[in-house]
């Protein structure tokens, strides 16, 4: 078997290989350390198909995640260009090579109400991402998995795209004084990367199609984030609360453990067990 990974060298594509290589060769596209030079900023080449051959199995792993907090027209653009008509440019891709499965790794924020303060443009581009990719395959009668997970963390590069998350860790482990909104009970929900990985590869071999979400089965609150932080690292840490601001909102979603019913595998990383290893790697 040979699997086509794009996003070669992002977080998840370099957790995901050791898993997929037990079984299959992988060849890796992007625009950094990867295989072949691919980027879906560009006009889909003959070349790039010819230099790949024969594909069982694409994996869609590139995306935008945006530069800045607050969205502008530059980056809603770029993030278009990307994670929406980019995903339609592999679907055309996937065609060319005769791939017999797509997996396109999506988002969870894919389910935000446009009105959401959390909506932006990364999940409005992937959610258009989403919808060309299944228009595409469904055309061609490419059979076509979407996965929506959420927020992951646990590798050094899953750092620039959960600043808050990891500063607070950081904090806890310099043994800071942490200071929270309100009572600190907003809710998010984490996933670690390696279960995400385990999740990918459990799909590539057993070959389900369909949408489906990837949530850990447990949300959790800021407070709760910085207490286990603070067990873990037996840290020195104090955490306070400011009355003056109120609690940010929750940004958490229905709990739907369809996938994992169907793959035999739910997560198993608990967020002691994911924060531990990343202070054993600090620094």
């Amino acid at each position: 078997m040979k699997i086509l990974l794009t996003g070669g060298s992002s977080s998840l594509a370099q957790q995901l290989i050791p898993y997929l290589s037990r079984y299959a060769d992988i060849i890796t596209v992007g625009r950094r350390h990867c295989d072949i030079y691919f980027d879906l900023e560009n006009p889909l080449e003959d070349s790039i198909v010819d230099s790949i051959g024969n594909i069982s199995v694409l994996i869609h792993t590139a995306a935008y995640f945006g530069k800045s907090v607050k969205d502008n027209p530059e980056d809603l653009l770029k993030a278009e260009a990307i994670n929406a008509i980019g995903t339609y440019k592999v679907c055309l891709l996937a065609e060319k090579l005769k791939v017999q499965h797509v997996i396109y790794i999506s988002t969870i924020f894919t389910l935000l109400d446009r009105h959401s303060p959390f909506f932006n443009s990364y999940a409005l581009s992937k959610k258009h991402g989403e919808e060309l990719a299944a228009f595409f395959c469904a055309g061609y009668k490419i059979p076509i998995t979407i996965l929506r997970p959420a927020q992951f963390y646990g590798s050094a590069q899953c750092k620039k795209h959960q600043p808050f998350f990891y500063k607070l860790l950081d904090n806890v482990f310099l043994g800071k004084t942490i200071a929270l909104y309100g009572t600190g009970k907003a809710k998010r929900n984490y996933i670690h990367i390696d279960d995400v990985a385990q999740i990918i590869d459990k799909v590539v071999r057993q070959r389900v199609v369909g949408t489906y979400q990837c949530l850990h089965p447990k949300n959790i609150s800021y407070k709760e984030l910085v207490q286990t932080a603070v067990e873990v690292c037996q840290s020195n840490s104090k955490l306070k609360f400011n009355p003056d601001q109120t609690d940010g909102l929750d940004n958490i979603f229905s709990y739907a453990p369809t996938l994992y019913q169907q793959i035999g595998f739910e997560p198993q990383i608990t967020l002691a067990a994911g924060i531990k290893d990343y202070y054993k790697n600090y620094g």
